[in-house]
């Protein structure tokens, strides 16, 4: 009797598990290689900014708004003009 030709039913079983369970983790550790790819390429764009890039700087992200500094001067038009209005009924 050779253990080729004539295995036992349970150890035929173990055989046929075993495949299915090395064909499963072949295909986990490509999805995981995919995935790791994906999320290097991704983290690359993130880090893209005007600086090291073509991209205009209005699409920096987590850009500061520039504030305009204060320049003493009251807000608003110059007293005594009464602007324009649009005319009604017409």
């Amino acid at each position: 009797m050779s253990a080729t030709s004539e295995t036992c039913p349970k150890c035929q079983e173990l055989l046929v598990e075993n495949k299915a369970l090395k064909d499963l983790l072949k295909h986990a550790l490509d999805r995981i290689e995919f995935l790791e790819k994906r999320v290097k390429d991704l983290e690359d764009k993130l880090n893209t900014n005007s600086s090291n890039s073509s991209k205009p700087p209005s699409q920096d992200p987590f850009r500061a708004s520039k504030k305009k500094t204060p320049t003493g001067k009251p807000e608003g038009g110059q007293k005594g003009h009464k602007g324009h209005k649009p005319k009604n009924g017409s």
